[in-house]
């Protein structure tokens, strides 16, 4: 078939070629000059009869055409469709294949910038002034606030939280005294469970039972001491929980007069973050 000729194109001017030729042998055993040349009727009759068959073979010959470019349409059209199918299930796997890369590069991102809770500070309300220059005397109902930081790069969710106040002359127990049976409240609240990224919260603290002695603990060593421990749960925008747990212990100032302040304690039991 030429270039640039269409197979609807190429049968149009096929058939527009028969009946021209048609038309042709027509007027010609018509014509004056071979009604004049015929000699009898049987060879006109043998004329037309040959004329006759030639149309014949040639709309034959058209038909066949016809029927070559019909199958051939009907293959191009079967073609185009299985085409268009993987196109349309090539298109599905890209889809599918973008959204498997969203979700890794939304686990990478959680990877990479995890929640992480820190305990910023911890602050307690004193006894009033006594001259005694002890700063939580015996009797006080423990009160104040502690801010909890989240120092990762996504919101975290917190699922579970405790904390007491201890104290002792002994220091702290070989097993952390915040378990089931223990004095523990819970230190979040639901309006308070979401700690957005690079944001702290401020959760107030206090003590059911009045201090039993007098805090007087030293710098060097000695005395009751103070504690303020606890454990949050935690979980990330992606659902993966994570676990810390905290101990600070009240060490007071090295000036008379001054406030002291409460510090971690440099044990793994207490101070944690699984």
């Amino acid at each position: 078939m030429p270039e640039g000729v269409t197979e609807r194109s190429w049968f149009r001017w096929s058939l527009a070629a028969a009946f021209l030729i048609m038309l042709f042998a027509a007027s010609w055993l018509y014509s004056p000059e071979h009604m004049a040349t015929s000699v009898s009727p049987d060879e006109r009759l043998a004329d037309y009869t040959e004329a006759l068959a030639g149309f014949t073979a040639l709309l034959a010959i058209v038909s066949a055409l016809q029927a070559w470019l019909l199958i051939r349409a009907d293959n191009t059209s079967k073609r185009v469709l299985d085409l268009s199918e993987k196109q349309f299930l090539m298109e599905g796997q890209q889809a599918d294949l973008a959204a498997k890369q969203h979700g890794l590069a939304r686990l990478q991102h959680i990877a990479a910038n995890k929640p992480r809770l820190r305990i910023r500070s911890v602050v307690v309300a004193r006894s009033g002034p006594d001259g005694s220059g002890c700063m939580f005397r015996k009797g006080l109902m423990l009160t104040g606030n502690l801010v909890v930081a989240n120092v990762g790069a996504t919101d975290a969710i917190i699922t579970e939280s405790d904390y007491r106040f201890y104290w002792s002359r002994y220091g702290l127990p070989m097993r952390p005294p915040i378990g089931e049976g223990d004095p523990i409240k819970p230190l979040h609240g639901p309006e308070d469970q979401t700690i957005r990224a690079f944001e702290s919260c401020s959760y107030g603290i206090s003590c059911d039972e009045p201090l039993e002695e007098d805090v007087q603990a030293t710098s060097k060593g000695g005395g009751t001491k103070l504690y303020i421990m606890g454990s949050i749960r935690y979980a990330d925008i992606d659902g993966r929980e994570r676990f810390m747990g905290f101990c600070r212990e009240y060490v007071p100032s090295e000036i008379p007069g001054g406030e002291g302040h409460f510090v971690p304690v440099e044990n793994g039991d207490y101070e944690f973050e699984d």
